[in-house]
């Protein structure tokens, strides 16, 4: 019996034709880590989690709708994993581009974006929650 040559990681089938897996570059880890938008108007903050991140984007499930190619600023809190304070967060300010938008069924959207800048903040002494994401150059 001759040996079947391998499928590359790329591939699966289905029994007919060949499908796509996945096509991002980066591997993407199951995280679940506040992030908090802002928005201008009255639509002020809005605070969610993420379901995956990688380091060029992330996803989440939000309430509050937003349109492919929007621009948004967020404040990514990254545990600290301290030893002396389980509750230290690293926070991130990032300004992404909102590349999908899907909604589910239960009134959420979920939401793929795009890290075009960050920076951290020195958030030693200050609350995680009154933290506002600072403006981000291009």
């Amino acid at each position: 019996m001759a040996a079947q040559p391998e499928m590359p990681l790329y591939l699966e089938t289905n029994g007919r034709h060949p499908k796509w897996m996945e096509r991002r570059k980066r591997v993407r880890m199951q995280v679940h880590w506040t992030i908090r938008f802002l928005r201008n108007g009255n639509d002020g903050a809005h605070e969610t989690v993420t379901r995956d991140l990688s380091s060029e984007g992330f996803q989440c499930l939000t309430k509050m709708p937003f349109v492919p190619g929007e621009s948004a600023a967020c404040t990514l809190g990254v545990p600290a994993n301290d030893p002396k304070d389980a509750r230290r967060m690293l926070m991130v300010n990032c300004k992404v581009r909102v590349v999908w938008v899907r909604a589910t069924d239960d009134g959420y959207y979920d939401m793929g974006c795009r890290i075009e800048n960050y920076r951290f903040i020195d958030a030693s002494s200050a609350d995680p929650k009154t933290i506002q994401a600072e403006s981000l150059g291009d």
